[in-house]
């Protein structure tokens, strides 16, 4: 289990970079594409992962849930350091001055909310790895 957890983490890092990248540069204000984040850390989990117990699951939609948040909320800093002009140093200077704030606002709408918890659930049953039927 500790194998799978390591890799599946770094993988939903690297998802999540990938969502935030394109969150940042596309100019989108919407997470509900962040969806598909939730599906392929779901998917990566399945691969990886040997067990077919719970844990897998917990796993699966743990780590599609906050690949998705902070995609979303690293994908939104992109955005609002590009409109502003700044470079990564005072983008990093600003949020530290505020903390943040202003970033959970614009990621907690109503619909990025609801597609958090698609992600979060269709990370944990794509990652579930039950018997074939035959």
């Amino acid at each position: 289990m500790k194998k799978t957890s390591g890799v599946a983490s770094v993988v939903a890092i690297l998802f999540a970079a990938i969502w935030a990248a394109a969150l940042g540069f596309s100019g989108l204000r919407n997470a509900l594409p962040g969806v598909h984040v939730g599906v392929f850390v779901g998917l990566t989990v399945r691969l990886i992962g040997r067990r077919s117990d719970g844990r897998v699951m917990l796993l699966g939609g743990w780590l599609s849930l906050w690949s998705c948040v902070f995609g979303t909320m690293a994908g939104f800093a992109i955005a609002a350091a590009r409109s502003r002009g700044l470079n990564a140093g005072e983008a990093i200077v600003i949020l530290g001055s505020h903390g943040g704030t202003f970033l959970v606002e614009d990621a907690m709408t109503p619909l990025s909310l609801v597609a958090y918890i698609l992600a979060a659930i269709l990370g944990a049953l794509l990652s579930r790895r039950g018997s074939v039927p035959t």
